[in-house]
Order: structure tokens, then sequence, then C-alpha cells
């Protein structure tokens, strides 16, 4: 009975284990054959399936037995553990920006009082040999007394209050608070606001620097001023009134057809003759060493339209006869329409035409001729006579006291002067004309034979450099 009890409870074991090894073993796998054997010392020994010398033993309900079941040979996997992520470097992180600390600018000249102008003068700067000259509007009271060729000092109330300069007179002992950069009328200035100190006592002055172009020459022009005698509207008013005449506006080198050297055609009327305008010149160019023809034609009463009527001189003008005309006889709008003709007769021989209006002619007829023929040239010697007029040269010397006030031989001087600076690109030397002395040309007109700037002439506030 005994020994039948320990038979079931082996087989019910071996049972156990044969299920168990059902569930864990893969498909296929061969299960090994259980054999049991009977010992006297009460225990029965199932062979291990797959651990050599393993063994799994359990408790025996005989006394002093126990019971060995074979191992399964399963293994038992190590938890699955994660491994860290890797170290990465912490985030970078621009420093915070810190401004620096802005510049204290200095801002007392600002509460300095300035002395208000009571009147304002146009004046005239520039540098002898120079063609280009600077206009300037500053307060009346201002006086400059020259120092040097190329420095004036400037006085207000018997007092220096600053000095005028042919150059840069930048200066390190001044300090430069502010600076604007200006244009104006084709004028490239700049101005600055400086301080100087001595000691425990600071000063403040305006710096202005012009540029002055003159061709492809460029110079400098520098007005120094204390602070508190250029007033915001006397700045204001100086800086709204900047001008430049230079090479261009003065016309020299107006005529770019080189067949003007070679031949030139003057028309109009008695102004032509009176001034002597053509007779002139030719002993411009003559004096000069140029081998130029010059014709001029002054008919009586004449204008545009009546050389636009005339088949001879047109004919001529066509065939390429001259390689410029300066035409004179503006006295109506219909004038332009009479060009037109002219213009024509020009265009078919490459003859460049110039409005060329004398004294006594109509200024709005001549801008609205200008303005119908923009391929036209203007050279305006109405202008320059007016121009010489208002500087302070007497009315009388540039025309006849008669019922046209017809021009007389310094006027003719002045339109020869201007034509030979226009086709030259050059003023005429020497002694240029047997009609009028240089002599006299020159106790008239100043400068004007060496410069010619008719708006500097009879300018006593012209400043010119030397």
């Amino acid at each position: 009975m005994k020994k039948g009890y320990c038979l079931l409870l082996c087989l019910a074991m071996l049972l156990s284990v044969l299920i168990g090894c059902d569930e864990k073993e893969p498909a296929g796998t061969n299960v090994p054959e259980v054999t049991t054997h009977e010992h006297s010392g009460g225990e029965t020994t199932v062979p291990s399936t797959g651990n050599p010398g393993g063994e799994t033993t359990a408790p025996s309900d005989l006394q002093g037995g126990e019971t060995t079941v074979p191992s399964t040979g399963e293994t038992t996997e190590p938890p699955v553990t994660t491994a860290p992520p890797p170290e990465t470097d912490p985030p970078v992180t621009d420093p915070p920006v810190t401004e620096p600390p802005k510049p204290i600018v200095d801002t007392a000249y600002e509460s300095i009082q300035c002395v208000e102008a009571s009147g304002f003068s146009e004046m005239t700067f520039g540098k002898k040999e120079d063609k280009a000259r600077l206009t300037l509007t500053l307060p009346s009271d201002w006086r400059f007394i020259k120092r040097s060729n190329l420095q004036y000092e400037i006085y207000r109330g018997g007092s220096i209050i600053g000095f005028l300069t042919w150059g840069d007179s930048a200066d390190p002992a001044w300090e430069i608070l502010k600076t604007e950069k200006k244009s104006k009328n084709g004028v490239d200035y700049q101005v600055h606001i400086e301080k100087s100190t001595e000691g425990d006592t600071a000063s403040y002055r305006y710096r202005l620097s012009f540029s002055i172009a003159d061709g492809k020459e460029e110079n400098e022009m520098t007005l120094c001023v204390e602070y508190a005698q250029l007033s915001a509207f006397s700045k204001s008013k100086l800086q709204s009134a900047v001008k430049l005449k230079t090479a261009d506006s003065m016309g020299f080198g107006l005529v770019k057809n080189s067949k003007a050297k070679q031949s030139v055609l003057i028309l109009g009327n008695s102004f032509i003759g009176s001034s002597q305008v053509g007779t002139i010149f030719r002993e411009m160019t003559r004096n000069n060493g140029k081998n130029t023809s010059v014709t001029a034609i002054a008919t009586g009463m004449a204008n545009v339209a009546t050389y636009a009527a005339r088949s001879d001189i047109l004919s001529d003008i066509r065939s390429g006869k001259y390689g410029v005309l300066f035409m004179c006889g503006f006295y109506s709008s219909s004038q332009s329409d009479s060009l037109d003709v002219i213009e024509a007769a020009c265009k078919a021989s490459g003859t460049t035409l110039v409005i060329f209006p004398a004294h006594n002619e109509s200024a709005s007829a001549v801008e609205y001729a200008v303005s119908k023929h923009p391929d036209a040239l203007y050279l305006n010697w109405k202008g320059e006579l007016d121009t010489l007029i208002e500087g302070g040269v007497d009315r009388w010397d540039l025309c006849v006291d008669d019922a046209y006030d017809h021009s007389t031989e310094l006027a003719g001087y002045v339109g020869a002067h201007m034509i030979y600076r226009a086709i030259f690109g050059t003023v005429p030397g020497g002694s240029v004309s047997n009609v009028i002395s240089q002599t006299r040309v020159n106790s008239l007109l100043g400068d004007y034979a060496k410069t010619g700037a008719a708006h500097a002439v009879g300018d006593t506030s012209a400043i010119l450099f030397e």
C-alpha cells in the first residue's frame, strides 16, 4: 500500500513536470525519457533535463525521505534595465547683453543766447584764378579783414568773432560735438558745433566747411565763428541761400562742336552793330593765336523771323559753312516758331545753335524759346549785362543814351568774352581788341577779363583768396 502511494505521488509529480515542460518548451523540443528507480533509501531520482548535475529537490511525505525533481533547464532572464541617456552639454545661452553707457554729450551751448542780425548781405567768395564762386547770405554787420592770402578775420562791433580760410581748418584742440551734412543748389557742406576747454572755461563755435568744385578740381572753404554770433535765424538764412557759380554756369566750354573753333556766325540787329561784338571777338581770336572765321550780320530792326525768311543765309547754314550760330532777336513768343526753321537748317548740317539774346530783348520771349528748343544751347548775353549793372557797373558804360539804349563797345567786349569762353573753354589773354583798350576794360570791369565772373564785378563784398 505504501509503495503504491509513493508510486502515485511520483507519477503526479512527473505529470506536473511534463505539463510544465509542454507550456514552456518551444514546439519541436524533445522531452527526455523519464525513468524511475526504487531506492532503499526511500527516494526517487529523476534525471536532469538540461543542466548537468543540476537537480530540483522537493520534500517527501515519507519519513526521512525527500523527492528530487530534475531541473527543466529554464533560465531566468535578468531584468531589463534602460541605459541612462548620454550626457549632453547644457544648452548654451548668450550672456545678457549689456549696452555700453551712452556717452555724455555736452549740450550746454544750447542755452547760449545768440546775437540776432539786423540785416543780411549776399557775399561772394572764391579764389582769384578759379572760375567757381560761392555765394552766401551773412549778417550785414560782419566785417572781413584780410590777414593772409588764404585767411580773413571776421569782426563784429570791433571784436574778432571768427575767421574765414581757404582750405580745411579742423583743429584737434576743438572737440566736435555735433555734425550735420548738407547740400544746397549743388553745394555740399558740413556744419560742425565744436567745443574747446581751457581750464574751467568752455568755448563753443560753428565750423562750416564748403566744398567748391571747379571742373575736376575740388577745393574747400571754411567759415569758423563763435556760436553766439550765429543765431538760429541767421544760420537758417545762410543755409537757405547757398549758391555756387561754376565754369559750366559761366559758359566755359559750353559749345562742344570742334567746328565752332573754325567758323562762327552771329545774327542780330543794330545791337550787334553798335556793340561791335563780332569785330571784338574776331580780334580776340587773332590776338590769341586762333584761326577762326567770324561772320556777324546786323540788320536794323531784325528779329528771328527776319533770318528765318533769308533763304541765302539758311542755305549757307545747311551747307555746313558755320560750326556754330549765335542767334539774337527774341521780342515775342512768335519768334520761337521762326526759330524752328533756323534750327532745322542747323540740324541738317550739324551746326550748333546758341540762343544769344541782346540787351533790349524780351526776357519772357527768350525763356519761352529756350523752353521750346531744348536741343539749342543758351548763352545769356542780356543776363550778363544786367548782372554787371546790378553789381555796380554804370549802366551808361554798357548802354548808349539813345531811344533804344543800344549796347556800347564795353557791352560788345562782354559778349565777345562770353563767346570766346563758350568755344575755347577759357578766358582770352592779353590785349584782345583795338575797338576798346584793355586798360579801359579793366578799370570798368575789374577782374572780369581774368575770371568771366560777372557776379563778382563791382561787388565790394567779394572775398577773393590769392
